[in-house]
């Protein structure tokens, strides 16, 4: 949440990274709407959309309306320079900017099923009040998704070691003997 971790797209992707169970995202605008998504698939990177039939969007408040996949195209989820669910690859259905200002919320794509995830009063665009992530489906689901974020993260910061190391540090003392 905003609350606890900070109002930034680099912390959202640390936190839900690698997760591989079910997650619910719930967002509140500044509006007092509040919209989001479901989905089983295990969040990456990718400039591709991925994901399942098995997700859908929402729109909880004001009214409870759910937007289930229509079979058409599979642009579920997209996590890259923001976050996006449905829609296309230049303009996802809701889609979250990696500055989370400026979101937009659309009324149709080939993806979910048609209608408004804000009231038309929104005009589509909304900022963010609050965003959560949450895990779900069971004690034992959660475990095993965190586990895959732990292990995700493991190898994230190996990689980042290895960058780091110099394995030839001869241009190095060269310069400094200069």
């Amino acid at each position: 949440s905003f609350e606890f971790h900070g109002h930034s797209m680099n912390r959202l992707q640390y936190s839900i990274l690698g997760y591989s169970g079910p997650t619910v995202v719930v967002i509140k605008t500044e509006g007092g709407h509040i919209l989001g998504a479901f989905t089983t698939s295990k969040w990456k990177r990718s400039k591709d959309f991925y994901g399942d039939t098995n997700g859908f969007i929402f729109q909880l408040y004001p009214t409870l309306s759910v937007f289930s996949p229509t079979g058409i195209e599979s642009n579920f989820i997209k996590l890259h320079d923001g976050l996006g669910f449905g829609g296309t690859k230049d303009m996802p259905r809701i889609f979250i900017p990696a500055s989370m200002e400026v979101c937009n919320a659309g009324v149709m794509d080939k993806t979910f099923r048609e209608g408004n995830i804000l009231p038309v009063e929104a005009l589509e665009k909304f900022a963010i009040e609050s965003l959560e992530v949450w895990g779900v489906g069971g004690e034992e689901v959660i475990k095993k998704g965190l586990a895959s974020r732990v292990e995700y993260r493991e190898i994230t910061d190996s990689n980042i070691y290895k960058a780091r190391v110099i394995k030839d540090k001869s241009s190095l003392v060269e310069d400094i003997n200069l």
